[in-house]
């Protein structure tokens, strides 16, 4: 019996904006489903589960560059910030730190989600 669901396919691909943590969770709620189907992977769904993961695994390094670069760029700009205290200088830091730390809970999220799909499928392909 193929499980694959179209339909996660379908909206995933149809809507580039949305939430990847979502996007987490949906692929989490297929995965469970799955996991209640007594039959083994076929593999069409090991392929099908296994390109989902690279493209979650992509988002989740792209997301890892852009964190890294504003929090370059908010270092860079707090050190000249302290060398030259200037008013639109501390705007700016005030700005790129919130930037930096909703980068951060947000990666936090796609790193945590990424590690329980990597569970998940570790307890499909025991099944």
């Amino acid at each position: 019996m193929c499980f694959i669901d179209v339909r996660f396919s379908i909206h995933y691909s149809e809507s580039i904006e949305e939430n990847m943590v979502d996007a987490l969770r949906r692929f989490h709620k297929v995965l469970q489903e799955r996991k209640l189907d007594v039959a083994p992977l076929s593999p069409t769904e090991r392929e099908y589960f296994q390109e989902k993961v690279h493209q979650f695994q992509h988002e989740r390094l792209v997301h890892l560059i852009v964190t890294m670069t504003v929090g370059l760029a908010t270092l860079m700009l707090v050190v000249s910030t302290l060398q030259f205290p200037l008013i639109p200088l501390i705007f700016g830091d005030v700005i790129l730190v919130t930037l930096f730390v909703v980068y951060l809970i947000h990666y936090r999220s796609l790193e945590n989600g990424i590690q329980k799909t990597y569970e998940l499928l570790d307890e499909l392909q025991k099944h």
